[in-house]
């Protein structure tokens, strides 16, 4: 007898066979029968599991049609890269992780020519990508940016005696400002983290110190007048004179 497949699903091939009867006089004419056999799905390594937008990915494959060209997904985006397997159906490509939203994204490896499909999954990090300027004094404006957070969800962000938030894009991007309030000089730790799924990053900055007098009360009076001084931009415990 002989043997006929079809591929009708990844991973499934229906088999078509052909055969003659043992006893053509008893059996009159010819027949066809089916079964299924189940082919191993190719083979499929990725360089790293996890990390923020930006990471190198590689993935290496073995097992695929010789010669073919592998289409492969990640996410939300369709054909991030492809791929052309060598005659002994491996292959190596390498892509960076685009600017989707944290948590866990499907990367698919289709082989067009024969259909067959294999999945991995690679988790993306948030992170705080620039913090500008890196140093500034009280007052000044700092400008915070950064992805990889939860889609359409507040960032709430955490600087030394405050609080503030906006909201990340689809894509679990954000850009923002704030001021710094008074406080000591030295670096500050900023914490960025969506209000629902909890992703968080950290950066830091500068707080410059410069000495300034805000406030003088009352600016005038006889002698004997008690006068109010405030300040700003002194090291703490720092002598005032």
């Amino acid at each position: 007898f002989t043997i006929t497949g079809t591929v009708t699903e990844p991973g499934t091939l229906t088999n078509q066979v052909f055969y003659e009867p043992e006893n053509p006089i008893e059996e009159l004419g010819w027949g066809y029968a089916s079964a299924t056999s189940y082919l191993d799905y190719p083979e499929i390594q990725i360089s790293q599991i996890k990390g923020p937008v930006g990471t190198p990915v590689t993935i290496q494959g073995g097992s695929f049609t010789p010669s073919s060209i592998i289409q492969i997904d990640f996410g939300t985006h369709q054909t991030i890269t492809t791929a052309i397997s060598n005659t002994n159906g491996t292959f190596s490509v390498t892509f960076l992780v685009n600017t989707q939203p944290y948590g866990s994204q499907l990367i698919k490896l289709l082989d067009t020519i024969h259909y067959t499909l294999n999945t991995i999954h690679f988790f993306i990090l948030p992170q705080i990508t620039q913090i500008s300027p890196q140093s500034a004094h009280i007052g000044d404006s700092i400008s915070i940016s950064g992805n990889g957070f939860s889609g359409n969800e507040i960032v709430y962000f955490y600087v030394t005696g405050s609080t503030f938030g906006c909201l990340a894009d689809q894509n679990g991007a954000f850009s923002s400002q704030f001021l710094i309030n008074t406080q000591q000089g030295g670096t500050k730790v900023v914490t960025a983290q969506s209000y629902y799924s909890g992703a968080m990053a950290t950066s830091s900055f500068v707080v410059l110190l410069q000495p300034q007098i805000t406030l003088v009360s009352p600016t005038e009076g006889p002698v004997g007048t008690v006068v109010t001084v405030e300040g700003s931009g002194i090291s703490d415990q720092g002598l005032v004179r």
